[in-house]
């Protein structure tokens, strides 16, 4: 951009220092501004638009991340006053010539909104229906009063589950068989889980099987999300547990994160049968065989939600594909489909959210816009106003700004007034 566009630029971010001081007076005098009468003071026109208390108290307790400083003086107030209007003068500027509408920032500001939107979606839909019966934490505490010494053995199938079992049943050590077959990171410690107590094995199948077991016993094959297992108790011990209200908040804790994973599988299968979702089984096995990324080009696609393709490409960005290959294929295949589920589930609920209307809720649509206007003047600055500094950032801007106001304003024009 030429010097003299930039002029023009900066002469309308033009603003008058005539100030009239009652009102920052009797700000600056007071102890707090929720009153009514304090909120709807205009301190301010800016071009024609406001600037209230309410306004300069937001903004405040925003720069101060709520801390709810109170301005204490005059002088503060007529100086945060001024950023105030500096940030609203560079503002309208920014929308002036159409920056809060650029592409890259409506893609930010729908990211956001739907981001946000899932967020209140998911806590209304997952995290306030889990409520914990006090039945349950007694029924935990119980178990709290037994501890185990136990090893573990995780393959990839049934088959080389059932032959391990029949390896260790034949005489062969759990510890030696566990070496040799398990995939479980407790494999090199012969599949030594060390002392368990209840809230400590996840998933909570592996818990389950475990208080089932009594000591020297080992159990069937079984299956979790993660592959095939067999437990094994080496001592099975009593021991007098805390005081109940001493882990109440623990066990909560632990049945509450159980119960929001339990309905969070509950709801991905909901919306996926709404919204179409389907995810392409042989691709996703093709990938986990580790075949050459000549063979699966990022183009091709894992899964589908309303017409919209999820392919090798997305889920690449979110888990570390050849890390992935490098584990045996049915193992490789699980992991692949979890952190796909995963992703499908962030997505839909996103799509769900924002097609009930969560994203037009006024919070939602008010911190949106606020982001807007950062990121519009944001755009203002590095394109416009500081276009000459290259390669400069942006608190070096901010700095330069406050303490160079005088280049970017011409108080002859005179476009903004203090309010008495």
């Amino acid at each position: 951009m030429d010097r003299a566009k930039r002029r023009d630029h900066h002469a309308n971010l033009s603003r008058a220092k005539p100030l009239v001081l009652a009102s920052l007076l009797l700000l600056a005098g007071c102890a707090g501004w929720s009153s009514p009468h304090w909120e709807g003071m205009i301190l301010a026109r800016v071009n024609g638009e406001t600037i209230t208390a309410q306004d300069l108290e937001e903004a405040f307790n925003e720069n101060h991340k709520g801390h709810g400083v109170l301005l204490a003086e005059y002088r503060m107030v007529r100086r945060f006053l001024e950023r105030v209007i500096d940030q609203q003068l560079l503002w309208q500027e920014a929308r002036r010539i159409g920056l809060d509408r650029a592409p890259e920032v409506e893609r930010a500001v729908e990211n956001f909104k739907q981001n946000r939107a899932r967020e209140a979606f998911f806590q209304e839909e997952v995290r306030d229906r889990v409520l914990i019966p006090e039945e349950a934490i007694r029924a935990s505490y119980e178990k709290m009063g037994v501890r185990f010494q136990a090893r573990h053995i995780l393959v990839e199938s049934r088959a080389q589950a059932e032959k391990a079992w029949e390896r260790i049943k034949a005489g062969e050590t759990f510890s030696q068989v566990a070496r040799q077959v398990s995939h479980a990171l407790t494999a090199r410690r012969g599949g030594d889980l060390g002392i368990v107590q209840w809230g400590q094995l996840d998933p909570p199948a592996l818990e389950e099987k475990l208080w089932a077991l009594g000591k020297g016993e080992m159990s069937e094959p079984f299956e979790t999300e993660e592959g095939w297992n067999l437990l094994w108790v080496v001592e099975r011990m009593s021991v007098k547990p805390p005081p109940l209200e001493e882990v109440r908040t623990y066990i909560r804790n632990v049945l509450t994160r159980r119960a929001i994973k339990r309905r969070s599988k509950e709801l991905f299968q909901e919306l996926m049968a709404r919204w179409g979702g389907e995810i392409y089984t042989p691709v996703l096995q093709e990938l986990s065989r580790g075949s050459p990324a000549r063979e699966l080009p990022p183009t091709a696609v894992v899964a589908t939600i309303a017409g919209e393709k999820i392919d090798v490409g997305h889920l690449g960005k979110v888990a570390n594909l050849e890390k992935i290959r490098e584990l045996p294929p049915e193992m490789a295949f699980r992991l692949l489909q979890r952190l796909l589920e995963r992703e499908l589930f962030s997505l839909l609920l996103a799509k769900e959210a924002m097609a009930q209307g969560y994203g037009e809720r006024p919070e939602i649509v008010r911190d949106s816009e606020k982001l807007r206007e950062d990121l519009a003047i944001d755009l203002l600055l590095k394109r416009v106003i500081f276009a000459d500094f290259a390669g400069v950032s942006a608190q070096e801007v901010e700095d330069y700004y406050r303490t160079h106001r005088e280049k970017f304003t011409e108080p002859e024009a005179v476009q903004v007034s203090i309010i008495p």
